[in-house]
């Protein structure tokens, strides 16, 4: 399934108070461009952007377009399936290669997201 995200832009930072007091400025311009454009594209208030952003909303394809943030749903849910099921196979066949080659099994996590992989695939 296609995922939109909107969300508060964000940024690693190292470095004394005048070094995070900058990159606090340039992150409230940045999101502040986003939250405009989204507003813009959308018809949306901006208000209701910002609250969209600062709950790091998440739709589906037909979500994004029925709310504005998207023009239309580029692929059907088939091709997608296909595509998760195809990546699926590919993380599988990687954690497999890296375990051979350093003879051990693959460990717990990544068997945990391979599983997870597995389950959006099927529910699709």
């Amino acid at each position: 399934m296609a995922l939109f995200a909107i969300h508060n832009p964000f940024r690693l930072a190292i470095g004394d108070h005048r070094v995070m007091e900058s990159v606090k400025n340039d992150l409230l311009e940045v999101g502040a461009a986003m939250a405009e454009a989204y507003a813009k594209k959308t018809g949306k208030p901006i208000d209701a952007i910002k609250q969209m952003m600062d709950a790091e909303t998440t739709m589906n394809a037909k979500t994004a377009v029925e709310n504005g943030f998207a023009d239309e749903v580029m692929f059907e849910e088939q091709q997608i399936a296909a595509s998760w099921a195809n990546t699926t196979r590919a993380i599988e066949m990687a954690f497999k290669r890296e375990s051979a080659a350093q003879n051990k099994e693959p460990d717990v996590e990544r068997a945990a997201l391979l599983r997870e992989c597995e389950e959006i695939v099927s529910g699709l």
